[in-house]
């Protein structure tokens, strides 16, 4: 299921892409409606920093979203989640099939990977 948006995507150099948005509203649909996938490969959005340098930059931190399959329903609030994944990061988001238990074969998990 994709969301629909009007966004300007450029390549900007070093495999990094600006998409401008035309609407405050279609960058929230964006934002809360990852994971995003682009030809078998998680693509990674970060808010634009003034003084960004394509060709400097280096990807040193990113979200990893993580599937845990046959893990029971009972487990799935965000309080378990955080309990289970602790040694691997910090919890940032859970996707909405898993907030709302629409998809029920795994759960996917936006962790930090900082540990």
């Amino acid at each position: 299921m994709g969301v629909e948006c009007n966004t300007d995507i450029r390549l900007i150099g070093n495999d990094f892409f600006l998409i401008s948005f035309f609407t405050q509203n279609d960058y929230s649909k964006v934002i809360k409606n990852g994971p995003w996938m682009v030809k078998g490969k998680y693509l990674v959005l970060v808010a634009w920093k003034p003084g960004f340098n394509p060709l400097r930059a280096k990807l040193e931190v990113a979200g990893l979203w993580i599937r845990l399959p046959g893990l029971p329903i009972e487990c799935w609030s965000r309080d378990d989640l955080e309990i289970i994944l602790r040694d691997v990061g910090e919890v940032l988001k859970l996707d909405d099939d898993t907030m709302k238990m629409s998809r029920t074969l795994y759960t996917i998990v936006c962790e930090s990977g900082s540990h």
